[in-house]
């Protein structure tokens, strides 16, 4: 892609072949008038172009946009600067690129807002939808939209970075696209400039696949650097006690892991919201007499490691801080007044040192390991900060790298209700779904954002889906705060979901309550899967449900879920293979082309697809995402063995002459030869011999 001027002095942006994708490009500056009205600066006089290296520059009076191709599209960068001779007293809005699409828009996939506290961005709680679009409709949303024109065209565009002002963007079904990024008010004086953040547009071949290669673009651009983290498991008290959370529970549920430890082999137990005096008195309560440390240390003598739970960017006006330091929180834009819900400014020097000195507590001294940071975007102010040029965004970010470089290397972050992209490489995992609570619709909800978010996994951070929650009323005590009232067929959808999703792995149940059945259905996510599945029916479902889980070995795995109250027929294409479904523990045989397969409503299925040959592990009975070590050569299958007592199912061709390091039995089947192989004690591999 490219950028030209045309005979009208109107910029567009160009294919390799020369046709025209983008035209009448515009820039403008939205700012309030008398009155209530909203009055807009426009780019003004002739535009001319020049090349510096790689980048091209289109420049008029007042504006710049600097251009680089950058795969099957480019890279836009903005720069606004007020030559009215006045001074503009607030800004709305920077339209950093408009612009007309050669085509209408069929449909699209977006992310709404969230708006808390004056601030409107894409964290957790924002909806993503995928939406046919209609004549004269048009969809606003922020950071970065996928669309599919009506010639079949996929497009993606949205911001590559993200240093200083959330970003907006909206599409017409007439092919309007605008990208803008929210000024919150700020002054601009005569002569000032605006530098927006680089903005991306580009084709692909596959919506799935692109938005990956679009994921790349911007973690490299934004310099995303991952810690080699194993992927955390462990167990939140929220869900269960919410913030009656003490020492007492605490113990309680660790004693009980401990004892299935070898089911259960998580890393963490995490206390969450309930210990503390109150926001910005991070000192703890009377339901932990003997404090925070001596709770770490019995958490890490019973082999586990802490978590704890905090809200990093506030306090309450009742706090001991707020009383004390009124001049640390973001004011009102006309007067002294705090904004809104308190937001501690980063841009003073005694903030920044304040928060050094507490997350050097909680992981030094205290001992936490895993580090839970919430109500993230409800407690950073859009207002005036003491830097007259700080905004919101560089208020979360400063306040992200200054605790980051106070804990010890080995804590992990996690933000909670955080801005998503922009948060990218300075926490180390993100809720990335809306909470979980009781109900099958909450489950829907969640994982309808998980799948869609799939592509952050792994490049901005690890994802998080929240908790897994499996208990029933018979699960239950006094001591319960959320009363759960999911069946059987939507946990067990809601298991296989969390599977998918790749993530970490945190339980919120009562676990001395919890039956046998219920530990062993948990023991079935270990080892954990840790790669995000692909949403095949991204643009044609609002909540997937056809997820390609990846191919291990020779095991390809696909989850399909029924998220409506219907029966409905879903189907995946496959290459040739033996197909197993992991919950009814079936054999289905060697399939072609693509399996078809008929779900109950709120139901799901897990599909082993293996390669085919004489002899094949077909699949197991104790781990949703095995990856299953095997080989045949010379009428010998050699596998191994992934749990202790597993029983794995083998398809052969022929009878098997004699089995070494487990106990075969035959079982029946219409084609072939069927055998399941219960693992000897202590044996890690077993040897089938077929028969000449």
């Amino acid at each position: 892609m490219q950028i030209r001027i045309d005979e009208a002095n109107r910029l567009r942006i160009i294919d390799a072949e020369g046709r025209t994708l983008l035209d009448n490009l515009d820039v403008r500056l939205e700012y309030p008038g008398e009155l209530h009205n909203r009055l807009w600066l426009s780019a003004a006089g002739t535009w001319k172009l020049s090349q510096c290296g790689e980048v091209t520059v289109a420049q008029c009076d007042n504006a710049k946009l600097e251009c680089r191709q950058e795969g099957d599209g480019l890279l836009v960068r903005t720069t606004f600067t007020n030559t009215t001779g006045v001074r503009l007293r607030a800004m709305y809005r920077l339209i950093v690129l408009g612009g007309h699409w050669r085509g209408t828009i069929d449909r699209c996939l977006y992310n709404e807002f969230s708006s808390f506290n004056g601030n409107y961005c894409n964290e957790m709680q924002s909806t993503v939808q995928t939406v046919r679009l209609i004549p004269d409709q048009t969809v606003t949303g922020a950071d970065n939209v996928a669309f599919i024109d009506t010639a079949g065209t996929q497009v993606l565009f949205g911001f590559a970075t993200y240093e200083r002002y959330f970003p907006s963007i909206s599409v017409t079904h007439e092919g309007v696209l605008a990208a803008s990024q929210d000024m919150e008010m700020h002054p601009l004086e005569p002569g000032e400039s605006i530098i927006g953040d680089w903005l991306y547009l580009g084709t692909c071949a596959g919506i799935p696949r692109g938005l990956c290669d679009f994921a790349d673009l911007v973690a490299r651009q934004m310099q995303v650097q991952l810690k080699p983290w194993d992927m955390p498991a462990g167990h939140c008290s929220w869900y269960y006690y919410l913030n009656t959370v003490s020492e007492k529970t605490v113990i309680e549920n660790m004693t009980a892991l401990a004892a299935d430890r070898e089911k259960l082999p998580i890393r963490y137990i995490q206390i969450d919201d309930g210990w503390f005096r109150e926001p910005g008195d991070w000192e703890p309560n009377d339901k932990f007499p003997r404090g925070m440390k001596a709770i770490a240390d019995d958490i890490r003598a019973q082999g586990y490691l802490p978590g704890i739970w905090l809200l990093p960017f506030t306090a309450a006006r009742t706090s001991q801080l707020f009383k004390d330091h009124p001049d640390w929180f973001v004011k009102n834009w006309k007067d002294d007044e705090i904004y809104g819900t308190p937001s501690l400014d980063f841009s003073v020097p005694a903030v920044r040192e304040h928060t050094r000195k507490l997350f050097h507590k909680l992981s030094h001294e205290w001992g936490f390991r895993y580090i839970k940071l919430d109500g993230v975007i409800c407690n950073l102010a859009p207002g005036r900060h003491s830097d007259p040029h700080w905004t919101a965004l560089m208020n979360l970010r400063e306040g992200y790298r200054v605790l980051r470089s106070a804990v010890t290397e080995d804590t992990f972050i996690l933000g909670c209700t955080s801005p998503l992209v922009p948060s990218a490489g300075l926490v180390d995992g993100m809720r990335v779904s809306c909470d979980i609570f009781e109900r099958w619709q909450s489950v829907k909800d969640v994982f309808m954002s998980v799948f869609k978010r799939y592509y952050y996994h792994k490049r901005f951070c690890i994802i998080d889906a929240d908790c897994l929650i499996i208990r029933t009323a018979e699960n239950e005590d006094r001591e319960c705060r959320r009363l759960c009232v999911r069946i059987a067929v939507e946990i067990q959808t809601y298991v296989t979901a969390m599977a998918a999703s790749g993530g970490i792995l945190m339980l919120s149940d009562k676990m001395p309550l919890l039956s046998r059945d219920q530990i062993d259905m948990l023991s079935k996510l270990f080892p954990l899967n840790t790669e995000v599945a692909i949403p095949l029916d991204l643009m044609e479902s609002n909540v997937p449900g056809v997820l390609d889980l990846g191919k291990r070995g020779h095991t390809r795995i696909v989850a399909l879920i029924n998220w409506t109250d219907v029966t409905r027929d879903l189907q995946v294409g496959i290459n040739r293979g033996h197909v197993f479904e992991f919950w009814t523990q079936r054999y289905l045989g060697l399939c072609d082309h693509r399996i078809r397969h008929t779900l109950g409503p709120r139901a799901s299925a897990l599909f082993f697809i293996t390669d085919e040959a004489p002899a094949a592990v077909v699949g197991v009975d104790d781990c949703l995402c095995p990856t299953i070590g095997q080989e045949y050569r010379d009428g010998v299958l050699t596998a191994s063995f992934i749990k202790p007592g597993e029983k794995a199912t083998v398809a052969t061709v022929r009878e098997v002459q004699r089995c070494e390091g487990g106990q075969l039995r035959p079982l029946e089947t219409a084609t072939g030869h069927l055998y399941e192989v219960t693992a000897d004690e202590g044996a890690r591999m077993f040897r089938i011999t077929l028969k000449p």
